[in-house]
C-alpha cells in the first residue's frame, strides 16, 4: 500500500508537468486535495485548510499559462503567496532563536530553495517541451544527475 507522501507526489507530478484544462481543474483540484488529506493529518483544522485550495490557471501577458496549487478564494497560487512573504527576508526572532548559528545569507539561501522546491510542483508552459507531460527516460536523467554532481564539485573547487 503506497503512502500519503507517495500519493501525493504521485499526483503531483502527473499535473505539474501536463497543462490540465479548464474543464478538469475541479477534478484536478479534487484530486490534489483528496492527496493532501492522505499525506497530512485530518484533523477538522487541516481540512478546513485543505478546503480553500484550489489548482488554478493564470496566464500571463504574454499568454503563457502556469498552473498549481493556489487559495481558491485569492486566486493566488502558493508560490506567488511565498514570493511574497520573503520579500523582506530578515532572520524573524523565533528562528534566530530555534537555530542561533543560521546567518543571514543562510535563512535567504533557504528561502530561495523552499521557492525553487514549490515552484516545481506547479505546471509552466514555457517548460512544457522538455517536460513532455511528465515522460521521463531514467537514462537520460542519470546523465544529467552525473553531470549536475560534476558542475557542483567543480564549483566547490573553483567558485565563480
Amino acid at each position: 500500500m503506497p503512502s500519503g507522501k507517495q500519493v501525493l507526489l504521485s499526483v503531483l507530478q502527473k499535473y505539474s508537468q501536463s497543462r490540465q484544462s479548464e474543464d478538469d481543474l475541479e477534478v484536478v483540484s479534487d484530486r490534489v486535495k483528496s492527496a493532501l488529506t492522505l499525506h497530512c493529518s485530518t484533523s477538522g483544522e487541516t481540512m478546513k485548510k485543505i478546503q480553500k485550495l484550489s489548482w488554478l490557471s493564470s496566464s500571463d501577458e504574454s499568454g503563457l499559462i502556469k498552473q498549481g496549487l493556489g487559495v481558491t478564494r485569492g486566486e493566488a497560487f502558493l508560490s506567488d503567496i511565498f514570493e511574497e512573504l520573503i520579500e523582506e527576508d530578515e532572520i524573524p526572532k523565533r528562528i534566530k532563536k530555534r537555530f542561533p548559528r543560521l546567518t543571514q545569507e543562510d535563512y535567504s539561501d533557504a528561502l530561495d530553495i523552499i521557492g525553487f522546491l514549490l515552484t516545481s510542483l506547479q505546471y509552466w508552459e514555457e517548460l512544457s517541451s522538455v517536460e513532455k507531460c511528465g515522460h521521463l527516460d531514467q537514462e537520460e536523467s542519470e546523465k544529467l544527475l552525473k553531470g549536475g554532481s560534476m558542475h557542483l564539485k567543480s564549483f566547490s573547487e573553483e567558485p565563480w
